[in-house]
């Protein structure tokens, strides 16, 4: 069976923020991004969201 994406957030519920990383740890994002199909953003967002649901 599939794995089902979760839809967008809102866009309206959104805060827009910005960070730098390393060179080394974003080109492994732009790598998981294309492993998946989706954008370095999607990558960052799940694990953000992975992130706080341990916590």
């Amino acid at each position: 069976m599939a794995k089902s994406r979760k839809p967008a957030p809102d866009p309206s519920k959104s805060v827009r923020t910005s960070v730098s990383l390393p060179r080394d740890h974003y080109e492994l994002l732009e790598q998981m991004a294309e492993d998946k199909r989706v954008s370095v953003a999607w990558v960052i967002h799940e694990a953000v969201e992975r992130y706080l649901g341990e916590q």
